[in-house]
């Protein structure tokens, strides 16, 4: 496509941008007829099938990721209208974890209360599968008095990060929409977020190469100086 040609001319595959350079590029090149996601992806020196440097976790992304993300709670009959009024797309117990059972999974996060994990574990195939299995190192296994905080902290934008199997971790950073100061706050308290999850068992470069793409645009690579603090 010409337009897809016309991004790519306008950067320098040999070149480490600067965080705000970086940003700048990304948004001029985000030229679709929709608000495009800005998206991370982070290249790390971890081994992936060491379990001890399998690095995840999540962050709260202080602009938020611009995404809108619905939610599925699992808790028992007391904690249902809390879950409902923090802004929960579905809640349940037994009827929702049989409606999984049969296939549905209609939703992008899952969040359970301790007592419910249970029952959710026999589901563990269905949700593991898309990557929606609840978890205390994700924030998404939470007590009954930090449950609508939770639920309220993933509706506004918590970026959640895992290592893959080539040793990237990739993530949401906001939409081409944002103010530039947003996005590169966004970026810094993730990648941040990231550096501090470090496994000891790495010596040495720890983040190897950062890139930053919109939807439909090209990568940039960016200057991991000029984020992390």
């Amino acid at each position: 496509m010409k337009r897809a040609q016309n991004n790519r001319e306008k950067i320098d595959i040999n070149k480490i941008y600067e965080l705000f350079e970086a940003i700048s590029l990304i948004k001029n090149t985000s030229t679709a007829k929709f608000d495009e996601t800005i998206e991370i992806n982070i290249n790390t020196s971890c081994d992936p099938k060491d379990s001890e440097q399998n690095i995840r976790g999540y962050v709260n992304l202080p602009h938020g990721s611009g995404r809108k993300i619905t939610i599925a709670v699992f808790a028992q009959a007391g904690d249902t209208e809390k879950a409902q009024n923090a802004g929960a797309d579905y809640v349940g117990s037994a009827e929702l974890i049989d409606k999984i059972s049969g296939g549905w999974t209609d939703f992008d996060l899952a969040i359970s209360t301790p007592e419910m994990m249970g029952n959710v574990s026999k589901i563990g195939k269905q949700l593991g599968t898309r990557g929606l299995m609840p978890s205390p190192r994700n924030g998404t296994v939470v007590d009954s008095d930090n449950l609508d905080n939770a639920i309220k902290q993933c509706k506004s934008g918590r970026a959640m990060f895992k290592l893959d199997k080539d040793a990237n971790v990739h993530s949401i950073v906001g939409k081409s929409s944002f103010e530039d100061t947003k996005i590169a706050e966004n970026i810094k308290d993730l990648v941040n977020t990231i550096n501090s999850s470090r496994p000891s068992k790495v010596k040495g470069e720890f983040l190897k190469n950062i890139h930053l793409s919109s939807t439909m645009g090209p990568s940039v690579k960016l200057d991991i100086s000029s984020v992390i603090d």
